[in-house]
C-alpha cells in the first residue's frame, strides 16, 4: 500500500546503463516511475543542466532530485513511497 503521493520521474537516454539500473531498482522495490527519454525531448536537456544536473539519469520526486545512479536515494525514496523499510 502506498503511503504517500510522491511521484518518481526518471529522465533517461538510450543506451544509458545507469538509467537502466535505476529504473530496474525502483521497480524491484515496488515503485513504477515515469520515464522520459531525453532524446525525444531535447528541450529538457537544457532545463536539467540549468538545474545543475550534468549526468544521467536525473531522478525527480517532486520534493527532491538527483543525478546518477544513487542506490541510497533510490532505497530511501522507495521506502517512503511504499511504507516498507529501506532495503539493504
Amino acid at each position: 500500500m502506498t503511503t504517500t503521493t510522491m511521484h518518481v520521474t526518471i529522465y533517461t537516454a538510450p543506451g544509458c546503463l545507469r538509467c537502466t539500473q535505476t529504473i530496474r531498482r525502483f521497480r524491484q522495490l515496488g515503485v513504477e516511475p515515469d520515464i522520459i527519454d531525453l532524446s525525444t525531448t531535447p528541450q529538457l536537456v537544457t532545463q536539467l543542466r540549468q538545474q545543475g544536473h550534468h549526468q544521467l539519469p536525473v531522478v525527480t520526486t517532486g520534493t527532491t532530485s538527483w543525478s546518477g545512479f544513487r542506490l541510497d536515494l533510490i532505497r530511501d525514496t522507495a521506502a517512503t513511497m511504499t511504507g516498507e523499510p529501506a532495503a539493504s
